[in-house]
């Protein structure tokens, strides 16, 4: 008798021989009984199934024997297919496993299935293997700062734009709104704060701070009102982004503009609809809750709540009609229900404040669905030395003839350039004209300058530092931007010397001050290394915050008056604002 085809029996399975250093498998399969047993009559070939690629990360499986009573031990770790087989004599009698299959030849390896860092808008999805879901989950509290936003929108609106009665209050309000819901957003997400994202939290602070206090208590405001209320702005974008921690480089450094765009345009309008979106989302939760639950009670509490609240209106009517005084007072009471003129319009503002709202939350949760990645500078630094591809030779003759251009100007228009510095004026033009013209322009050129220098720095195959011959010729320029703002300067003195302060004039001296500041510190990085760029932009913040708190329309009135007292001017410049201004309103002490 066949021992395969024995009663009780089962057809013992075959092994894959070992597989040879070659890694060829033997050409026949060796069935288990030949081993045991008697030999046993050949058997037809079988033909392996295809080998599936193994799967990453997965275990060898475990097994049970199948025996008659089956214990502890009858359970042991499958053996590969493709290695060598224990002896007959351990093997369990019975029925045996499949063996894994082995993976193809030529098959590529498995990828890598690690697990991504999460986003701190998201929680953390399921288990490596287990199915994906089919849409992200997001975070908690992104439903109820969604919502929160609905109120910086109305606030902004109430305060900034349209805030002609209680402005300064709605300020005051709109500040703390944003800044206690960005603050609790971030630490819902688990983001610690910088103590940069402090500094520039002080800056927009002391910002908003001094224009709220000029807006509510002085008429005239001019000289920096318009600058400071686009400078505030900036720095509220540019603090959400720091204390989110998502700067480029963590900090503030060469990628300054960059940041700067992506504070003001690419982050909010990239998730302007994403409010749209968590609403969305919690709203279908919601409703899908409700369907779990048990909807005879639900339907059937909306039937009664509505079969009551017809009762109770139809009793209502039939005693206002019964009694004059019960209408009267029941009529007043339904009075309240009405919309009032003022509701009306503090719906108008809501209404204009859902963009604004719109833009806040995908300012706030835009920055936090960032996930932090200290890479990002070091990588962007990395490409943009792959951009060093223009030659030392041309830069330096590029710079070479620029510096020529401003010697062979300077040689020409020493006489007019200088006229400044001895408070003389050329021929044929007033004080005025003097000051006003070219006086923009020289202000362009350093800029200019500035812009070559950086090209200078970042474009050139050999480092600026590097060349003895490129860092001649930049100090050279430096030198040069140092003479057109003292220029500048010179021109913008002799013009307030012969009619006084006005808030133009007072800007503009500002910003030749700032120019020539800047200057000094590029000279100073070509020959000691240093964050210029850091370093830059606090010298900035700091100049600009002391120009504006140092309340410029105020002290420039008290000078003005002194060089009419003085004899130096006939009649005090008030600047064009209050020279058209109704009289009750254009003198004050």
């Amino acid at each position: 008798m066949d021992p395969n085809k024995m009663e009780g029996g089962a057809r013992p399975p075959f092994f894959d021989a070992p597989k040879t250093q070659g890694g060829e498998a033997a050409a026949n399969a060796v069935p288990l009984s030949a081993r045991t047993g008697p030999q046993a009559p050949a058997a037809a070939k079988t033909v392996p199934e295809p080998a599936q690629p193994p799967v990453s990360g997965e275990k060898t499986p475990l097994t049970c024997t199948q025996q008659a009573a089956p214990t502890a031990e009858g359970c042991e770790k499958t053996a590969p297919a493709y290695g060598p087989q224990p002896a007959p004599a351990e093997r369990a009698p019975g029925p045996q496993a499949a063996p894994s299959p082995a993976p193809a030849k030529d098959a590529p390896p498995p990828a890598y299935a690690g697990p991504r860092p999460a986003s701190a808008t998201e929680v953390p999805g399921p288990a490596p293997g287990a199915p994906a879901p089919a849409r992200p989950v997001w975070a908690k509290w992104m439903a109820p700062a969604a919502l929160l936003s609905w109120l910086w929108g109305w606030a902004y609106v109430r305060g900034w734009l349209l805030g002609f009665e209680n402005g300064p209050l709605f300020r005051v309000l709109f500040c703390a709104l944003f800044l206690a819901g960005v603050e609790w957003m971030c630490r819902a997400a688990g983001r610690p704060a910088s103590k940069e994202s402090r500094l520039w939290l002080a800056l927009w602070v002391a910002l908003t701070a001094d224009y709220t206090f000029k807006t509510a208590s002085l008429f005239y405001n001019e000289a920096v009102m318009m600058w400071e209320f686009a400078a505030l702005h900036l720095a509220a974008a540019y603090w959400v982004l720091a204390r989110a921690g998502v700067l480029t480089e963590q900090r503030t450094g060469p990628f300054l503009p960059l940041d700067v765009l992506r504070a003001m345009i690419a982050v909010p309008f990239g998730n302007f609809f994403l409010r749209v979106r968590v609403l969305a989302r919690a709203l279908g939760d919601f409703l899908q809750s409700l369907a779990h639950r048990k909807k005879g009670n639900l339907w059937a509490g909306l039937v009664t709540l509505c079969a009551a609240a017809v009762v109770v209106l139809l009793a209502a009517r039939l005693l206002a009609s019964a009694d004059d005084a019960f209408g009267a007072a029941l009529e007043a009471f339904f009075r309240w229900f009405t919309l009032p003129e003022a509701m009306v319009t503090e719906l108008v503002y809501f209404l204009l404040g859902l963009p604004v709202g719109a833009y806040l939350f995908g300012l706030a949760a835009g920055a936090l669905k960032t996930v932090p990645d200290p890479a990002r500078g070091p990588a962007l630094r990395a490409g943009a030395e792959k951009l060093r591809l223009a030659p030392a030779g041309a830069l330096g003759l590029s710079m070479a003839l620029l510096l020529a251009l401003y010697a062979a100007f300077f040689a020409v228009q020493l006489n007019y350039l200088t006229g400044g510095f001895f408070g003389s004026l050329p021929a044929g033009f007033t004080a005025a004209e003097y000051a006003r013209r070219g006086f923009f322009e020289l202000c362009a050129v350093v800029v200019l300058n500035f812009s070559v220098l950086t090209a200078a720095a970042k474009a050139s195959r050999i480092p600026l530092r590097q060349s003895p011959a490129l860092k001649g010729l930049a100090a050279l320029l430096c030198l040069s931007n140092l003479l057109f703002a003292a220029v500048g300067a010179s021109k913008m003195f002799l013009y307030i010397r012969r009619f006084g302060f006005t808030p133009k004039r007072i800007v503009s001296g500002w910003f030749i001050l700032v120019l020539a500041l800047l200057t000094v510190l590029a000279l100073i990085t070509l020959f000691r290394p240093f964050p210029v760029v850091r370093v830059a932009a606090a010298v900035f913040c700091g100049l600009f915050l002391a120009l504006c708190l140092s309340q410029p329309d105020l002290w420039l009135r008290a000078a003005n008056r002194q060089l009419v007292a003085a004899g130096v001017l006939d009649e005090e410049d008030v600047g064009d604002r209050l020279l058209y201004a109704r009289p009750q309103y254009s003198t004050w002490d």
